[in-house]
């Protein structure tokens, strides 16, 4: 799908991720890049409407068209089964949002 790369870059390239601020109500937000082997990784903090802080892995795969948000436990950083996957799919052609 050739669209697949347009939405990773809508998504990934151009902050939409970084910047939860414009679209959720929340406060002090961090973003950072992890470069590891096989992923590409963005890892994010914030703190979300109810004052709870919230950090997350956001990865991007090309491959799939899909941007994957999972959960990471404040105490032992490692990431929970909470994940939500928002995907780009054809035939006939739309978003699809897992949780």
């Amino acid at each position: 799908c050739r669209i697949q790369p347009a939405l990773l870059a809508l998504l990934k390239d151009d902050k939409i991720a970084r910047r939860t601020a414009l679209c959720k109500g929340v406060g002090e937000e961090t973003t950072t890049d992890v470069h590891e082997l096989k992923e590409e990784l963005l890892a994010r903090s914030m703190t979300n409407s109810t004052g709870a802080r919230v950090l997350e892995r956001i990865y991007a795969s090309e491959r799939k068209g899909e941007m994957i948000y999972r959960i990471v436990d404040p105490e032992d950083k490692r990431e929970t089964d909470d994940e939500r996957v928002i995907a780009l799919k054809e035939g006939p052609l739309r978003m699809e949002f897992r949780h």
